[in-house]
């Protein structure tokens, strides 16, 4: 849930890698680990999570370090949410995994079983405004 996780990063400033794929982490419980610990991370893992990204907006740090993000499997992560989330990171990240995502058609590698590379939010919007 989003408190436990929260209470966890309460001493990890410097942490650079950030995996809870297959946890039961919360939109808010994301939004308040990373404006704790963020700043430093350049990899985030949200893999078979039930999160949204609706509230990326909230995040209040500077995320754009972050050049490696996985999704897969993100049922609830839409094409708009995924705007708002690359917003947060700096609008461009080097390596990302959408595989099993509402979004996994706007790249054309992302349909294979390799991470995607060089997903950036414009060609993403251009993507969602279609």
């Amino acid at each position: 849930t989003g408190e436990s996780f929260e209470d966890l990063c309460v001493d990890c400033p410097q942490l650079k890698e950030l995996d809870l794929s297959g946890s039961k982490v919360t939109d808010e419980g994301l939004v308040a680990m990373l404006n704790k610990i963020g700043n430093n991370l350049k990899t985030l893992n949200l893999s078979d999570t039930n999160i949204s990204g609706e509230n990326f907006d909230e995040v209040n740090v500077d995320l754009s370090k972050i050049d490696k993000l996985s999704i897969k499997n993100c049922k609830n992560i839409t094409c708009e949410s995924l705007v708002m989330i690359l917003k947060s990171l700096g609008g461009e990240v080097k390596e990302t995994d959408m595989e099993g995502t509402k979004c996994s058609h706007l790249h054309p590698m992302s349909k294979s079983h390799r991470p995607t590379k060089g997903l950036n939010m414009m060609s993403v919007l251009a993507d969602v405004l279609d």
